[in-house]
């Protein structure tokens, strides 16, 4: 009962937002007027739609209510040196989040100017119809909060911001007894709210794009959606003070268009490369929004000629464990490929949804399976590398950067061989017949958006 209470407290009032199912494929969004009345009145509050292309084009909620931006970056303005929350607000780039400005932001900016807590990225499929893999994302949202909750814990103010890099720490961490009352941390509460916002969103960005049939500018499309579990003091949400538990959960929901992945759009295929470079995750068990952060360190770098900024044809970062073992990338998992068999770290770094369908795809097809870091002597017998992520699902990688590597080869004394700059990976069978089964997982292991698909 205690839950249900919960729940309905939290529930979004239907009146707020449409109604309407989401469309499928053939579909086109049925909105009746006054649904329609209520959707363009949140819509209008949060500016009018983009002229430019679907990638400017955001929505977010709190607990399946819809915020204008204008909101968001009033609320969560620029922090000063002095405020409870921290005083690390020049890790973000406060142009972007200026309070006086209608425009969205992308969701690495808002993972940013958010709260700390854990968070998911997944994507729809069947032109916006279900959600791939959507109760792992669920689970591993609850087990990431949890994570984060038991990490930062006990630790005093002085400490937990010496500890993180996010600008907008929570002023204190909850005791025990606190964290027993959130509900980011129970898999049903975040089922059932996780569904509810993701619904109610993704109706208000096909209202305010003018989407229909799950078509954004007459073209089919597939949705990112973005989940963050945090907790937030009930005097700043308006929940009143003197509270004997001061916090309460909160749950928000980005959505934006999905780009079309190279590995997926047959007409713009390229070299994909990657470069080995950096070290693994503060918590590989967690998906926590301070990453964001923290790979926007490795992405950019401190002069780096070696970042992703400086050289931008390097598709992605593949971070190094302590004994210069191949661990994954800084946004995705990270495999070598044989004639026969597979290798992927299963210690030290995060589990993805597109990767437990690949090792799904292996057991079910006598794929054999290594469950341990890679290494420099795995790269230079493979036959493919590929990595795996929500909007690349499996994508093939055509050539490996060293770097790192390079750097670690030369401090060995034992080492006398000389590596070359590169390895590169033309074809690959087993990389080419792992994307195509989880293509086909993909269809399976789906949630519909709207209950049971008639």
């Amino acid at each position: 009962m205690k839950r249900i209470a919960a729940w309905a407290a939290l529930a979004p009032r239907r009146n707020h937002l449409m109604i309407a199912r989401y469309p499928r494929p053939s579909a086109a969004i049925n909105i009746n007027r006054r649904e329609a009345h209520h959707v363009h009145h949140f819509a209008a509050a949060a500016g009018p739609p983009a002229d430019a292309g679907g990638n400017d084009r955001y929505v977010v909620s709190r607990n399946g209510i819809l915020l204008p931006w204008r909101q968001v970056r009033q609320q969560f303005r620029p922090l000063d040196t002095d405020d409870d929350c921290g005083s690390n607000s020049s890790v973000v780039d406060t142009n972007l989040i200026l309070p006086d400005v209608d425009a969205p932001m992308d969701a690495s900016t808002l993972l940013q100017v958010l709260p700390r807590g854990a968070y998911t990225t997944c994507r729809t499929v069947g032109n916006g119809a279900r959600i791939y893999q959507f109760d792992y994302h669920v689970k591993r949202l609850a087990r990431s909060a949890q994570s984060i909750l038991e990490t930062i814990t006990g630790e005093d103010k002085e400490k937990l911001m010496a500890n993180t890099n996010h600008p907008r720490q929570h002023h204190r961490t909850p005791s025990q007894e606190e964290i027993g009352e959130l509900n980011i941390v129970d898999e049903a509460w975040e089922r059932e709210m996780a569904l509810e916002c993701i619904r109610s969103t993704l109706e208000a960005f096909c209202a305010k794009y003018h989407a229909e049939g799950c078509k954004v500018d007459g073209n089919h499309c597939e949705f990112r959606i973005v989940l963050l579990a945090t907790w937030e003091r009930k005097d700043e949400a308006g929940g009143g003070n003197g509270r004997k538990h001061p916090f309460q959960s909160a749950l928000y929901c980005h959505v934006g268009v999905l780009p079309q992945s190279p590995a997926e759009d047959e007409s713009t295929k390229k070299h994909v490369q990657v470069l080995i470079h950096g070290h693994g995750r503060e918590n590989a068990l967690a998906k926590d929004s301070k990453w964001v952060l923290d790979r926007k360190k490795l992405v950019n770098g401190d002069g780096d000629e070696c970042s992703l900024e400086a050289r931008p044809a390097y598709e992605e970062i593949i971070l190094l464990s302590d004994n210069g073992e191949l661990l994954e990338g800084t946004q995705t998992n990270f495999y070598v490929a044989t004639e026969d068999s597979i290798v992927t770290a299963d210690e030290g770094v995060l589990y993805g949804s597109v990767r437990d369908s690949v090792l799904r795809v292996c057991r079910e097809n006598n794929i054999a399976v290594e469950l341990r870091p890679p290494t420099l002597d795995d790269l230079k017998c493979a036959s493919g590398v590929f990595i795996t992520s929500t909007s690349r699902l499996v994508m093939p990688v055509h050539e490996v950067v060293l770097g790192d590597l390079l750097s670690l080869n030369e401090e060995d004394e034992e080492s006398d061989a000389e590596l070359p700059a590169s390895y590169s990976y033309p074809n690959c069978e087993t990389t080419e017949r792992i994307r195509q089964l989880v293509r086909r997982d993909v269809e399976t292991h789906s949630t519909p958006v709207y209950g049971r698909e008639e």
